[in-house]
Protein backbone atom coordinates (compact mmCIF):
# COMPACT_ATOMS: atom_id res chain seq x y z
CA UNK A 1 0.00 0.00 0.00
CA UNK A 2 0.79 3.54 -0.75
CA UNK A 3 0.27 6.60 1.75
CA UNK A 4 1.59 9.60 1.16
CA UNK A 5 0.46 13.39 2.26
CA UNK A 6 0.65 16.32 -0.35
CA UNK A 7 1.65 18.95 1.91
CA UNK A 8 4.59 16.63 3.14
CA UNK A 9 5.72 16.52 -0.28
CA UNK A 10 4.85 19.80 -1.32
CA UNK A 11 7.89 20.84 1.75
CA UNK A 12 10.07 17.94 1.60
CA UNK A 13 9.62 16.15 -1.82
CA UNK A 14 11.25 18.98 -4.25
CA UNK A 15 11.78 15.90 -6.75
CA UNK A 16 8.07 15.43 -6.88
CA UNK A 17 7.03 18.91 -7.63
CA UNK A 18 6.83 20.94 -10.98
CA UNK A 19 6.52 24.13 -10.74
CA UNK A 20 6.25 27.35 -13.11
CA UNK A 21 5.62 31.11 -12.44
CA UNK A 22 1.77 30.41 -12.56
CA UNK A 23 1.22 26.57 -11.77
CA UNK A 24 2.64 23.89 -9.21
CA UNK A 25 2.06 20.47 -10.15
CA UNK A 26 2.68 18.06 -6.97
CA UNK A 27 2.83 14.26 -8.35
CA UNK A 28 2.30 12.15 -5.58
CA UNK A 29 1.95 9.03 -7.58
CA UNK A 30 5.06 8.31 -10.32
CA UNK A 31 6.10 5.67 -12.82
CA UNK A 32 8.69 4.57 -10.16
CA UNK A 33 5.10 3.42 -7.81
CA UNK A 34 4.05 0.81 -10.33
CA UNK A 35 0.93 2.03 -10.67
CA UNK A 36 0.35 1.89 -14.32
CA UNK A 37 -0.29 5.65 -14.21
CA UNK A 38 0.67 9.00 -12.67
CA UNK A 39 -1.84 11.22 -10.60
CA UNK A 40 -1.39 14.93 -9.57
CA UNK A 41 -2.60 17.51 -8.06
CA UNK A 42 -2.10 20.85 -10.11
CA UNK A 43 -2.55 23.79 -8.44
CA UNK A 44 -3.07 27.53 -11.07
CA UNK A 45 -3.32 30.93 -9.88
CA UNK A 46 -6.20 33.05 -9.78
CA UNK A 47 -5.97 35.57 -12.77
CA UNK A 48 -3.65 32.87 -15.35
CA UNK A 49 -3.92 31.24 -18.58
CA UNK A 50 -2.13 28.94 -19.36
CA UNK A 51 -1.34 26.73 -22.90
CA UNK A 52 -0.31 23.07 -22.39
CA UNK A 53 -0.66 19.90 -24.82
CA UNK A 54 0.69 16.53 -23.85
CA UNK A 55 1.66 14.58 -27.10
CA UNK A 56 2.90 11.20 -25.96
CA UNK A 57 0.63 11.45 -22.46
CA UNK A 58 -3.51 10.92 -22.18
CA UNK A 59 -5.10 12.95 -19.23
CA UNK A 60 -8.09 13.45 -17.24
CA UNK A 61 -8.69 16.18 -14.60
CA UNK A 62 -11.27 16.90 -12.15
CA UNK A 63 -11.72 20.04 -10.84
CA UNK A 64 -11.46 19.94 -6.64
CA UNK A 65 -12.02 23.84 -5.64
CA UNK A 66 -11.68 27.05 -7.77
CA UNK A 67 -13.80 28.12 -11.27
CA UNK A 68 -12.10 28.53 -14.39
CA UNK A 69 -12.63 27.61 -18.18
CA UNK A 70 -10.90 25.15 -20.79
CA UNK A 71 -11.21 26.06 -24.31
CA UNK A 72 -9.90 23.39 -27.34
CA UNK A 73 -7.87 25.30 -29.58
CA UNK A 74 -8.87 22.97 -33.00
CA UNK A 75 -12.45 23.67 -32.45
CA UNK A 76 -12.62 27.01 -30.38
CA UNK A 77 -14.98 25.47 -27.99
CA UNK A 78 -14.85 26.72 -24.31
CA UNK A 79 -16.14 25.06 -21.69
CA UNK A 80 -16.46 26.02 -17.70
CA UNK A 81 -14.36 24.34 -15.01
CA UNK A 82 -15.41 24.18 -11.40
CA UNK A 83 -15.88 21.58 -8.48
CA UNK A 84 -17.22 18.18 -9.72
CA UNK A 85 -16.34 18.82 -13.84
CA UNK A 86 -13.46 16.38 -15.65
CA UNK A 87 -12.45 16.86 -18.74
CA UNK A 88 -10.09 14.34 -20.71
CA UNK A 89 -7.84 14.74 -23.25
CA UNK A 90 -7.87 11.41 -25.28
CA UNK A 91 -7.07 13.30 -28.54
CA UNK A 92 -4.20 14.66 -26.53
CA UNK A 93 -5.63 17.94 -27.52
CA UNK A 94 -4.31 21.56 -27.08
CA UNK A 95 -6.34 23.63 -24.70
CA UNK A 96 -5.81 27.00 -22.75
CA UNK A 97 -6.85 26.93 -19.41
CA UNK A 98 -8.21 29.66 -17.40
CA UNK A 99 -8.55 30.27 -13.84
CA UNK A 100 -10.91 33.04 -12.75
CA UNK A 101 -10.32 31.83 -9.32
CA UNK A 102 -7.63 29.59 -7.59
CA UNK A 103 -7.74 26.03 -9.35
CA UNK A 104 -6.84 22.38 -8.00
CA UNK A 105 -6.77 20.22 -10.28
CA UNK A 106 -6.50 16.04 -9.71
CA UNK A 107 -4.74 14.43 -12.63
CA UNK A 108 -4.25 11.54 -13.80
CA UNK A 109 -1.81 10.43 -16.70
CA UNK A 110 -1.01 7.62 -18.80
CA UNK A 111 1.58 6.20 -20.10
CA UNK A 112 3.14 7.66 -16.30
CA UNK A 113 5.23 10.57 -15.66
CA UNK A 114 8.79 9.83 -14.38
CA UNK A 115 9.78 12.15 -11.91
CA UNK A 116 12.93 14.80 -12.45
CA UNK A 117 16.06 14.75 -11.74
CA UNK A 118 17.05 16.33 -8.36
CA UNK A 119 19.54 18.42 -10.58
CA UNK A 120 17.53 19.89 -13.00
CA UNK A 121 16.87 23.22 -12.87
CA UNK A 122 13.93 25.09 -13.63
CA UNK A 123 15.61 28.29 -15.90
CA UNK A 124 13.53 31.51 -16.17
CA UNK A 125 12.23 32.57 -19.93
CA UNK A 126 14.19 35.35 -19.72
CA UNK A 127 17.40 33.45 -18.87
CA UNK A 128 17.04 31.09 -21.54
CA UNK A 129 19.95 31.36 -24.22
CA UNK A 130 17.91 32.18 -27.56
CA UNK A 131 19.35 30.40 -30.71
CA UNK A 132 19.67 32.84 -33.84
CA UNK A 133 17.97 31.82 -36.68
CA UNK A 134 15.64 29.27 -35.54
CA UNK A 135 12.21 29.68 -35.53
CA UNK A 136 10.73 28.00 -32.93
CA UNK A 137 7.43 26.38 -33.60
CA UNK A 138 4.18 24.59 -32.18
CA UNK A 139 2.51 21.53 -33.19
CA UNK A 140 -1.44 22.11 -33.03
CA UNK A 141 -4.80 18.70 -33.90
CA UNK A 142 -6.91 19.09 -36.26
CA UNK A 143 -9.25 16.72 -36.06
CA UNK A 144 -11.46 15.22 -38.82
CA UNK A 145 -15.00 16.92 -37.80
CA UNK A 146 -13.10 20.06 -37.59
CA UNK A 147 -11.38 20.22 -40.82
CA UNK A 148 -14.30 19.63 -42.51
CA UNK A 149 -15.53 23.20 -41.66
CA UNK A 150 -11.41 24.12 -42.42
CA UNK A 151 -12.61 27.38 -44.00
CA UNK A 152 -13.99 28.71 -41.29
CA UNK A 153 -11.29 27.10 -38.98
CA UNK A 154 -8.51 29.33 -41.16
CA UNK A 155 -10.31 32.46 -40.15
CA UNK A 156 -10.32 32.15 -36.69
CA UNK A 157 -7.91 29.19 -35.46
CA UNK A 158 -5.02 29.89 -38.09
CA UNK A 159 -5.47 33.29 -39.34
CA UNK A 160 -7.55 35.54 -36.80
CA UNK A 161 -6.21 38.29 -35.98
CA UNK A 162 -2.26 37.36 -37.25
CA UNK A 163 -0.23 39.44 -39.19
CA UNK A 164 2.85 39.25 -40.96
CA UNK A 165 5.04 36.57 -38.98
CA UNK A 166 2.85 36.27 -36.57
CA UNK A 167 0.99 33.78 -38.98
CA UNK A 168 3.95 31.95 -39.27
CA UNK A 169 6.03 28.95 -36.56
CA UNK A 170 2.93 26.54 -36.78
CA UNK A 171 2.55 23.34 -37.48
CA UNK A 172 -0.72 21.83 -37.95
CA UNK A 173 -1.30 17.83 -37.29
CA UNK A 174 -4.69 17.30 -39.14
CA UNK A 175 -6.91 14.33 -39.81
CA UNK A 176 -9.06 13.80 -43.07
CA UNK A 177 -11.63 15.25 -43.91
CA UNK A 178 -15.19 13.75 -42.17
CA UNK A 179 -15.67 9.83 -42.90
CA UNK A 180 -12.97 9.50 -45.46
CA UNK A 181 -11.10 7.35 -43.36
CA UNK A 182 -14.46 5.21 -42.78
CA UNK A 183 -14.48 4.74 -46.41
CA UNK A 184 -10.78 4.00 -47.01
CA UNK A 185 -10.45 1.54 -43.83
CA UNK A 186 -13.62 -0.01 -42.06
CA UNK A 187 -16.31 2.55 -40.60
CA UNK A 188 -15.38 2.23 -36.74
CA UNK A 189 -19.06 1.82 -35.59
CA UNK A 190 -20.75 -0.30 -37.81
CA UNK A 191 -17.96 -2.27 -39.28
CA UNK A 192 -19.07 -1.51 -42.96
CA UNK A 193 -16.04 -2.81 -45.03
CA UNK A 194 -13.82 0.04 -46.30
CA UNK A 195 -11.24 -0.03 -49.14
CA UNK A 196 -8.93 -2.06 -47.05
CA UNK A 197 -11.33 -4.09 -45.66
CA UNK A 198 -13.02 -5.25 -48.93
CA UNK A 199 -9.28 -5.95 -50.37
CA UNK A 200 -7.90 -7.94 -46.75
CA UNK A 201 -10.94 -10.24 -46.86
CA UNK A 202 -11.93 -11.10 -50.40
CA UNK A 203 -8.56 -11.02 -52.68
CA UNK A 204 -10.03 -12.77 -55.33
CA UNK A 205 -12.63 -10.24 -56.50
CA UNK A 206 -12.62 -6.79 -57.31
CA UNK A 207 -15.40 -5.08 -54.86
CA UNK A 208 -12.89 -2.59 -53.53
CA UNK A 209 -12.41 -0.45 -56.98
CA UNK A 210 -16.06 0.71 -56.13
CA UNK A 211 -15.00 1.64 -52.71
CA UNK A 212 -12.37 3.28 -53.61
CA UNK A 213 -14.11 5.00 -56.38
CA UNK A 214 -16.48 6.38 -53.80
CA UNK A 215 -13.77 7.82 -51.84
CA UNK A 216 -12.60 9.65 -54.67
CA UNK A 217 -16.12 11.33 -54.81
CA UNK A 218 -16.16 12.01 -50.70
CA UNK A 219 -13.01 13.56 -51.40
CA UNK A 220 -14.44 15.56 -54.01
CA UNK A 221 -17.40 16.43 -52.44
CA UNK A 222 -15.83 17.65 -49.56
CA UNK A 223 -12.86 19.90 -51.12
CA UNK A 224 -15.84 21.49 -53.16
CA UNK A 225 -17.47 22.36 -49.65
CA UNK A 226 -14.35 24.36 -48.89
CA UNK A 227 -12.69 25.82 -51.74
CA UNK A 228 -14.73 28.66 -53.56
CA UNK A 229 -11.86 29.09 -56.20
CA UNK A 230 -12.57 27.21 -59.59
CA UNK A 231 -8.44 26.54 -60.12
CA UNK A 232 -8.16 25.45 -56.75
CA UNK A 233 -11.43 23.15 -57.27
CA UNK A 234 -9.65 22.03 -60.46
CA UNK A 235 -6.29 21.79 -58.72
CA UNK A 236 -7.78 19.49 -55.52
CA UNK A 237 -9.60 17.71 -58.11
CA UNK A 238 -6.39 16.75 -60.14
CA UNK A 239 -4.86 15.92 -56.50
CA UNK A 240 -7.80 13.31 -55.51
CA UNK A 241 -7.53 11.64 -59.58
CA UNK A 242 -3.41 11.11 -58.86
CA UNK A 243 -3.56 9.55 -55.92
CA UNK A 244 -6.40 7.33 -56.35
CA UNK A 245 -5.11 6.13 -59.53
CA UNK A 246 -1.69 5.36 -57.66
CA UNK A 247 -3.63 3.52 -55.24
CA UNK A 248 -5.64 1.08 -57.52
CA UNK A 249 -2.77 0.50 -59.46
CA UNK A 250 -0.50 -0.38 -56.88
CA UNK A 251 -3.39 -2.67 -55.09
CA UNK A 252 -3.61 -3.86 -58.53
CA UNK A 253 -0.32 -5.41 -59.04
CA UNK A 254 0.09 -6.65 -55.37
CA UNK A 255 -3.12 -8.91 -56.11
CA UNK A 256 -0.99 -10.07 -58.93
CA UNK A 257 1.75 -10.42 -57.23
CA UNK A 258 0.21 -12.73 -53.93
CA UNK A 259 -1.43 -14.69 -56.66
CA UNK A 260 1.69 -16.72 -56.95
CA UNK A 261 2.79 -18.87 -53.81
CA UNK A 262 5.64 -17.36 -52.92
CA UNK A 263 3.94 -14.01 -51.90
CA UNK A 264 1.48 -13.43 -49.00
CA UNK A 265 -1.03 -10.83 -48.81
CA UNK A 266 -0.48 -11.00 -45.02
CA UNK A 267 3.02 -9.48 -45.06
CA UNK A 268 1.96 -6.71 -46.91
CA UNK A 269 -1.28 -5.40 -44.68
CA UNK A 270 0.31 -2.96 -42.36
CA UNK A 271 1.46 -1.09 -45.96
CA UNK A 272 -1.59 -1.46 -47.13
CA UNK A 273 -3.46 0.41 -44.74
CA UNK A 274 -0.89 3.08 -44.03
CA UNK A 275 -1.11 3.54 -48.45
CA UNK A 276 -4.71 3.78 -47.59
CA UNK A 277 -5.29 6.06 -44.40
CA UNK A 278 -2.10 8.49 -45.74
CA UNK A 279 -4.47 9.30 -48.64
CA UNK A 280 -7.16 11.02 -46.82
CA UNK A 281 -4.59 12.82 -44.74
CA UNK A 282 -2.67 14.03 -47.99
CA UNK A 283 -5.94 15.38 -49.18
CA UNK A 284 -7.24 16.86 -46.31
CA UNK A 285 -3.14 18.95 -46.40
CA UNK A 286 -3.31 19.54 -49.53
CA UNK A 287 -6.66 21.53 -49.74
CA UNK A 288 -6.04 23.24 -46.51
CA UNK A 289 -2.47 24.81 -48.46
CA UNK A 290 -4.56 25.35 -51.23
CA UNK A 291 -7.20 27.71 -49.45
CA UNK A 292 -4.23 28.89 -46.83
CA UNK A 293 -2.38 30.17 -50.18
CA UNK A 294 -5.65 31.73 -51.55
CA UNK A 295 -5.93 33.38 -48.30
CA UNK A 296 -2.62 35.17 -48.78
CA UNK A 297 -0.51 32.64 -46.58
CA UNK A 298 2.39 31.23 -47.86
CA UNK A 299 1.35 27.80 -46.73
CA UNK A 300 3.84 24.94 -48.02
CA UNK A 301 2.48 21.33 -48.71
CA UNK A 302 5.07 18.88 -47.81
CA UNK A 303 3.85 15.05 -47.74
CA UNK A 304 5.22 12.74 -45.15
CA UNK A 305 3.10 9.30 -45.86
CA UNK A 306 6.52 8.31 -48.47
CA UNK A 307 4.10 8.72 -51.99
CA UNK A 308 6.93 7.87 -54.48
CA UNK A 309 9.29 7.89 -52.07
CA UNK A 310 12.99 7.35 -53.76
CA UNK A 311 15.25 4.88 -51.66
CA UNK A 312 14.48 4.12 -47.50
CA UNK A 313 13.62 7.53 -45.95
CA UNK A 314 13.05 8.27 -42.37
CA UNK A 315 10.49 9.90 -41.48
CA UNK A 316 13.16 12.97 -40.12
CA UNK A 317 14.78 12.48 -43.82
CA UNK A 318 11.33 13.34 -45.40
CA UNK A 319 11.16 16.25 -43.08
CA UNK A 320 13.99 17.40 -43.95
CA UNK A 321 13.38 16.98 -47.72
CA UNK A 322 10.04 18.65 -48.01
CA UNK A 323 10.72 21.78 -46.53
CA UNK A 324 12.91 24.70 -45.68
CA UNK A 325 15.71 25.51 -42.59
CA UNK A 326 12.61 27.78 -41.70
CA UNK A 327 9.44 25.73 -41.10
CA UNK A 328 6.27 27.70 -40.67
CA UNK A 329 2.44 27.29 -40.99
CA UNK A 330 2.05 23.29 -41.50
CA UNK A 331 -0.36 20.81 -42.26
CA UNK A 332 0.81 17.19 -41.19
CA UNK A 333 0.15 14.04 -39.77
CA UNK A 334 3.63 12.24 -38.04
CA UNK A 335 1.87 8.56 -38.75
CA UNK A 336 1.93 7.81 -41.72
CA UNK A 337 2.10 11.76 -42.40
CA UNK A 338 0.52 14.52 -44.25
CA UNK A 339 3.05 17.85 -43.74
CA UNK A 340 2.16 21.26 -44.77
CA UNK A 341 4.06 24.29 -44.21
CA UNK A 342 4.78 27.55 -45.04
CA UNK A 343 8.23 29.69 -44.65
CA UNK A 344 8.34 33.11 -43.31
Amino acid sequence: MIVRDLNEINENDQDRVVADAKWRSIRMLLAGDGMGFSFHITILDAGSEHTFEYKHHFESVYCIKGKGSITDIATGETHPIKPGVMYALNEHDRHILRSEEELVMACCFNPRSRARKSTAKMVPMHRRRKTPDIMPHTVEKIGGTSMSRIDELSDTLIIGKRRKAELYGRIFVVSAFGGITNLLLEHKKTGEPGVYAAFVNNQSHHGWHDRLDRVAEAMKESHVKVLDNPADIERADAFVHERILGARNCLIDLQRLCSYGHFRLTEHMSQIRELLSGLGEAHSAFVTTLLLKRKGVNARFVDLSGWHDEGDLSLDDRIRQGSTVSISIARCRLSPATHNASKG
